[in-house]
C-alpha cells in the first residue's frame, strides 16, 4: 500500500487504481520534506497522516529551511530554495 510519510491521496483511498502519478507524489514528498527541509510530512498517528495527505496544504520548504538556520546560528546565511520547489510541491 505505501508508507504513511509518503503516500499518495489516491493511493491511499484506492491502491489497485493509483498509478505512477502516486510514485511521482511519494518521491517529491520525501525529496523535498525530508532531504531539503530535514523534516517529516505528516506528523501524528496512521490516520492523521493519511488525511494530511488529503486535506492539509504542504509545508513551505523555504519557511521551514529558514526555521532551522536561524536555530542553528544567527551567522549562518540562510539559503534560499527557488520558488519553483515549494510551487512543485503543492502541484503534486
Amino acid at each position: 500500500m505505501g508508507t504513511p510519510e509518503y503516500i499518495a491521496p489516491e493511493q491511499a483511498r484506492d491502491s489497485h487504481t493509483s498509478d505512477i502519478r502516486a510514485d511521482l507524489y511519494s518521491l517529491v514528498v520525501r525529496f523535498i520534506t525530508y532531504s531539503l527541509a530535514n523534516r517529516r510530512f505528516p506528523n501524528g498517528t496512521m490516520t492523521e497522516k493519511l488525511l494530511q495527505h488529503q486535506q492539509a496544504p504542504p509545508p513551505s520548504v523555504e519557511l521551514i529551511r529558514r526555521e532551522k538556520m536561524k536555530a542553528a546560528t544567527a551567522d549562518v546565511d540562510i539559503l534560499r530554495v527557488p520558488a519553483a520547489v515549494d510551487d512543485l510541491m503543492r502541484r503534486c
